[in-house]
């Protein structure tokens, strides 16, 4: 089971604190650290969107290139997830958000 979400090209990655009762996230084929949270999955979407677009409307702003997308830290992320235990996450389904 992979537990991310695509949006224009970049992923991030679906995770549930039940300490905090929060899914919370990060960008996982980018090189900065972008964080992002939800009470439930249809705002971690939310969330997650919007910190996509907070940060390509920034770096316009500011004269950038968009932040670019890296294909291999992306499989990195699978990689880990696939040696690492089971989670009990739910899967983020196009019909939930």
């Amino acid at each position: 089971m992979n537990n991310l979400m695509e949006y224009k090209g970049y992923y991030g990655s679906i995770e549930y604190s039940a300490e905090d009762g929060v899914f919370f996230g990060k960008l996982v084929n980018v090189r900065d650290l972008v964080l992002y949270e939800g009470e439930d999955l249809a705002a971690l979407r939310l969330g997650f969107e919007y910190m996509v677009d907070d940060c390509l409307i920034w770096d316009e702003e500011e004269g950038r290139p968009p932040m670019q997308k890296f294909p291999e830290k992306l499989q990195e992320y699978l990689a880990e997830q696939s040696t690492a235990a089971p989670h009990a996450i739910p899967q983020l389904q196009p019909a939930e958000v």
